[in-house]
């Protein structure tokens, strides 16, 4: 789930590379230019453009063509030069160095974009017109910007989450229905949002807890009827980029950050509870 708040991201890599025991020689001899975790794994863009996993590999989301479990960094196996990663639910994406898409991992619901549900313990190239120039891996799907603005996604629509104006299930890429030029996506647990030229932030999917940001939310969390098509995001001002998990947040171009929708808080039972954020709120400090 591509580009979490950066500071977020810099100390999870920090306490991932400590519990999985990065050796300093690595450390020393090449750089990360890219990152991305999810619950199971963590992925990196190493200077060079090789790319590397750790952590679950039950479905082979590490893409070394195995299906082991990884205590530490191992290489993604067939994949070219690369410059962008993506990790998800239980697969993952990169873009190449010629700005190709490449996916490995589950594919119970198409999320690979191979046309068929087979998983895949190695890369796979997906067939996409346009060069990519932003990848997000969600839950069970997967959206990549073009170099013309616009938005494809591919694998499971049961909420929506394509945008193409259907629930129907995608194992090739389709078309996101919006007129806008996006310039970056991200992908949640059966949603996505764009970030577009013009600085507005659309959604579309699955909108239980308010994660879109388009309607109020009712007493008990529920927001209404999924969007099949993407819908704009009210009252945020100008948005550099979206960031998405259960609930959603966008950076601004003032550098100011606005928050929104479903997430979990610790009461004082010490139990997980939900709680709602009704509109596009500003984080403070």
């Amino acid at each position: 789930m591509k580009r979490r708040i950066r500071q977020s991201i810099v100390l999870l890599a920090m306490c991932v590379f400590a519990a999985y025991q990065v050796s300093p020689a690595w450390a020393q001899t090449e750089t990360v230019i890219d990152i991305d975790a999810s619950g199971t794994g963590t992925c990196v863009v190493k200077s060079n453009g090789s790319v590397w996993c750790v952590g679950g590999n039950e479905y082979g989301q590490l893409g070394d063509g195995a299906t082991i479990d990884r205590a530490s960094l191992t290489q993604v196996k067939g994949l070219p030069k690369s410059k962008a990663i993506s990790v998800g639910d239980a697969h993952a994406c990169a873009i190449d160095q010629r700005s190709r898409v490449w996916c490995w991992g589950r594919n119970q619901q198409g999320q690979l974009g191979r046309g068929n549900l087979v998983p895949s313990t190695k890369p796979v190239l997906v067939a996409i017109t346009g060069r990519a120039v932003s990848i997000a891996a969600g839950f069970d799907h997967t959206c990549v910007v073009l170099s013309n603005g616009k938005i494809a996604c591919w694998g499971g629509n049961s909420h929506g989450q394509l945008g193409d104006g259907t629930r129907i299930q995608r194992k090739k890429p389709v078309m996101v229905r919006t007129k806008e030029k996006a310039t970056q996506t991200e992908t949640g647990r059966w949603y996505s949002c764009a970030t577009f030229r013009s600085g507005v932030v659309q959604c579309w999917g699955r909108n239980f807890g308010g994660q879109l940001g388009n309607q109020p939310v009712l007493a008990d969390g529920y927001t209404g009827p999924d969007e099949l098509l993407p819908v704009p995001v009210t009252d945020i001002g100008s948005a550099a980029s979206v960031h998405l998990g259960d609930g959603t947040c966008v950076l601004l171009r003032d550098a100011s950050l606005r928050c929104w929708g479903y997430y979990w808080t610790e009461m004082a039972s010490e139990l997980l509870e939900p709680a709602y954020v009704l509109w596009p709120s500003r984080v403070e400090g």
